[in-house]
């Protein structure tokens, strides 16, 4: 029992033998006591799985889903042993879990006489597949620091998840796997995995998708469909184009997502449909645009919309209730524009969470598009941005305007600016109105113009529902500004009701430089007031042709205005080319809840597309969908801006005329800041090796991720490999001479 520390021993002996004694010098000894070492042994209550070979440790988790709702329970259960494997009984054992690539510490617990610890932690919302457990203790004066960390779930990932099933919710793993799964998983070892398989199941068309999680590929050049080595469909790369290095367009970090399939709500509480996860590369000020459409199953049900910002700051929240019989299917767009500022460098997501208070909901067209503004705008004048998130009521007389949020700036150049302002209203009276409107330098100009149409300054507007309604517009238009200082307000009035009941919330403005962006961006406006009696009329109709191929953000705003409460309007933003007569939609058939004809309703598309060397073509159009009537359009505008190739710097070189297939960022967040270990795999049938090298000096390249990762084969029948990271750039060579051959599959 004696504490760590230095010790002199004494050893002696006395020897009695009859009536006589012997005693013997003592012997002396310095003796040292080191503090002991701790480790964590596993209490493994389910056996199943370790006889098949799956491992787990002292943390695992159980994944569950009831009714579109997911949370998950991690528990923490285990023993804490010294160096002999004895329990030791110790207070203030510190759990954390990681979260955003940092350790929280989200309990502090005490073993028992046997060393046993147990801590079951519920997390809803999102939960990272590879997240990290740690447990620790302080050294003390009996025991060195302990550390410990480990997966919070499964060692290696099975399927697909770390995570176990309860599908019987007993608290015990239902165990699906084989030892084939088994075999799969430790053939490649990866810290972080994209759920994904490129096995073609098309032989035909423009679009080819992953196995898993419908990842979509959009094919580009002149690919072709041949057999594959599976017996199902391959694609045909024939490794003809060119590589002009240096390019004069700018790069721009960007991230975007989009789910359009429509999706059930049936969750009372929120859970989430859509997901961006990104990873800023450097601190600093970052545009997110998010975009949907919502729908209640019935006049009497009512579905709600979020939009989070790393689970925690709300961005958008909108509640839609469901008004007339014969239009009560009908879709509503709800839209936000928020600009994060100073945000932090590091992973980040961003979510799209639903919800019905009565009856089933819907939603589709989820998207979510992340621009790093540092990359574009440098100085103070090119842009300006404002926002004030807090509830404000709308005092004063009715029909009075006030102000709710503004920018004044001073414009560096003269030129297009593209102004957008998104709020929320609320009316705790049915049937009264909200307005919104952008006042331009604080005279009788809006923007978008008001062209001398009253009736359509108050450019969205608004008529209660129900006492629920809570709607977010984001609207918009392009302005031309002088280089003195303007002043932009968004601006808000009641109609009816009393002014304690008749709320705004979350009000941002901002202006940009379109030149600012690149001198090659392209827009459009048309503000003139126009009717429609047809299902479809063209509005805006924008149409430019790239002078290169590389990725363009496109966002395109329209609003409309039924002429009766029976006549649900709708509109949308296409997009053609001039080799595909096909339309691809960046929002499709937005039908508008009409209410009442004093309703102006915004709607919003978003997208990132690469965009060839050809014709491209984008419109707003409008129309409606009830039996008699029009629909109304005022302002639309459509704004079309080259990203160049992503991160990467101003010589970034362009690839013209090559086969490929693009699925996307999907690798963003695989190959990204936090990876050490990667593994790919591929299937490959080479007919020629060419010579043509890539600006990283890799031959025939047949899987990249820009500025990350090329994989390609030379000449010489050798695996070429570049690779970059904070740390390396490099371009190695693997195997022997024509390890790859021609004319014959090779994995």
């Amino acid at each position: 029992n004696l504490l760590p520390g230095s010790y002199t021993m004494y050893q002696h002996y006395n020897i009695l033998t009859g009536f006589s004694k012997r005693s013997a010098d003592s012997r002396v000894s310095e003796v040292t006591i080191v503090k002991d070492t701790l480790k964590i042994i596993p209490a493994n209550p389910f056996p199943e799985p370790l006889e098949m070979g799956y491992q787990y440790g002292a943390a695992y988790t159980f994944e569950y889903e009831v009714n579109g709702s997911r949370w998950w329970d991690v528990i923490y259960d285990g023993k804490i042993v010294n160096s002999l494997n004895q329990g030791v009984e110790l207070a203030n054992v510190s759990l954390f879990l990681e979260k955003y690539d940092r350790y929280v510490n989200i309990a502090n617990v005490t073993t028992d006489i046997e060393g046993n610890f147990y801590l079951n932690r519920t997390v809803f919302g999102s939960f990272e597949i590879n997240a990290l457990a740690k447990i620790e203790y302080e050294e003390d004066d009996l025991y060195k620091k302990l550390v410990h960390e480990e997966y919070a779930g499964l060692e290696k990932e099975i399927e697909g998840t770390r995570f176990f099933r309860d599908e019987d919710f007993n608290g015990y793993p239902d165990w699906p796997y084989s030892l084939h799964d088994l075999l799969m998983a430790l053939g490649g070892d990866t810290e972080d995995s994209v759920t994904f398989e490129a096995l073609f199941n098309e032989d035909s068309g423009l679009y080819t998708y992953s196995n898993i999680n419908n990842y979509t590929g959009e094919l580009y050049g002149n690919v072709g469909w041949s057999g594959g080595v599976y017996g199902t469909p391959g694609i045909d790369l024939d490794g003809n184009g060119t590589i002009i290095s240096g390019s004069s367009v700018s790069s721009v970090s960007n991230w975007h997502s989009e789910y359009d399939s429509e999706q059930t709500i049936t969750s009372t509480s929120y859970t989430e449909k859509h997901t961006l996860d990104f990873n800023a590369p450097a601190q600093g000020d970052y545009l997110l645009i998010v975009s949907c459409e919502v729908a209640p199953v019935s006049t009497s049900a009512s579905v709600g919309v979020r939009v989070q910002l790393d689970d925690t700051a709300t961005i958008m929240e909108a509640l839609y209730e469901g008004n007339n019989v014969d239009r009560s299917l009908e879709y509503r767009s709800e839209s936000t524009m928020y600009v994060a500022e100073n945000l932090i460098s590091g992973s980040h997501s961003v979510d799209i969470d639903a919800l019905q208070e009565s009856g089933t909901g819907y939603i589709r067209y989820a998207r979510i598009v992340v621009l790093r503004l540092d990359d574009w705008l440098t100085t103070t004048g090119m842009f300006k941005y404002a926002a004030n998130e807090g509830v404000i009521s709308l005092a004063g007389a009715e029909g009075q305007y006030s102000d709710t949020v503004s920018i004044t700036f001073t414009p560096d150049q003269a030129g297009d600016y593209l102004v957008l302002a998104s709020m929320e209203m609320y009316s705790g009276y049915t049937r009264d109105s909200i307005s919104g409107r952008i006042n331009y330098d604080g005279g009788s100009e809006y923007i978008p113009a008001n062209n001398g149409e009253e009736s359509y300054e108050n450019y969205v507007t608004y008529e209660s529902q129900d006492t629920t309604d809570y709607h977010a517009f984001t609207w918009g238009g392009i302005v031309n500004m002088p280089t003195n200082s303007k002043t932009i307000s968004v601006q808000a009035s009641r109609t009816g009701g009393s002014d304690a009941n008749a709320d705004v919330r979350r009000r941002r403005v901002i202006a940009i430089r379109l030149g600012a962006m690149s001198t090659d961006t392209q827009s459009i406006e048309d503000n003139s007031v126009t009717s429609t009696s047809s299902q479809w009329t063209d509005k805006s109709n924008l149409q430019f042709t790239p002078s290169t191929q590389q990725e363009y953000f496109i966002i395109g705003g329209i609003v409309i205005k039924p002429d009766s409460t029976s006549n649900p309007s709708h509109a949308e933003l296409t997009h053609t080319t001039g080799t595909n007569t096909g339309t691809i939609s960046l929002a499709n058939d937005n039908s508008q809840d009409s209410g009442s004809p004093a309703d102006c309703l915004s709607m919003l598309g978003i997208a990132i597309k690469e965009l060839n060397v050809e014709q491209q073509i984008f419109k707003t159009r409008y129309g409606y969908a009830g039996s008699t009537g029009s629909t109304y359009s005022k302002g639309s505008f459509i704004v079309a801006v080259p990203l160049g190739g992503g991160v990467g710097g101003s010589d970034t070189p362009e690839y013209v005329d090559f086969d490929y297939v693009d699925f996307g960022g999907i690798l963003n967040g695989t190959i990204g800041s936090t990876s050490n270990e990667t593994t790919i795999t591929a299937w490959v049938y080479p007919t020629e090796l060419k010579s043509n090298t890539s600006s990283n000096a890799v031959q025939n390249v047949f899987l990249s991720k820009e500025g990350n990762l090329e994989l390609g084969i030379n000449q010489s029948g050798f695996l070429q490999v570049y690779i970059k990271n904070l740390n390396t750039e490099a371009v190695v060579e693997y195997g022997l001479p024509n390890i790859i051959p021609l004319g014959q599959w090779s994995y």
